[in-house]
């Protein structure tokens, strides 16, 4: 009896709290673009973009492959020797920024694409609504020449 009592001071058959929370604490929260990340990244937007653009197509190839996580894609450039702006080895926290970057870009390039083929479109319609101009008696007798000259046969 002595060993049941024991158990149960030490709260072994007591159940009260559910399974462990093995999530991580971060998964929610974004990781902030430092300083010395963006010396990494390029120190200005010029060269931002001249990087974004030189590993654009790899970052798409590695997608297509099903490198799409941070680790994965700055493990592939690291073992392809494509260094940062500054020449170092890639990080996944520096290969999550690049990722964020280029997708963002992607997206914002593809809704300005969007936008742009809109507007268009609205100035189509616009062009297509006008009203048909008002035919004068001469006009309608000019093309009905033309129609008959082109038929050969009378109009009525």
């Amino acid at each position: 009896m002595k060993s049941k009592v024991r158990s149960m001071q030490r709260g072994a058959a007591k159940r009260d709290c559910g399974p462990r929370d093995t999530t991580s604490d971060y998964q929610n929260i974004d990781p902030v673009l430092r300083d010395t990340d963006r010396l990494h990244l390029g120190v200005n937007d010029k060269e931002l973009e001249a990087m974004l653009d030189r590993l654009g197509p790899k970052i798409q190839v590695y997608a297509k492959s099903g490198f799409r996580k941070p680790s994965d894609v700055v493990r592939l450039l690291n073992k392809e020797s494509i260094g940062t702006a500054r020449g170092s080895a890639w990080t996944p926290r520096l290969g999550w920024f690049l990722l964020k970057m280029h997708y963002q870009r992607k997206t914002d390039r593809s809704s300005l694409r969007l936008n742009e083929q809109k507007a268009r479109e609205k100035g189509r319609a616009s062009e297509s609504r006008q009203p048909a101009p008002i035919l004068t008696m001469d006009e309608v007798q000019r093309r009905l020449a033309a129609l008959k000259a082109h038929w050969g046969s009378p109009v009525e």
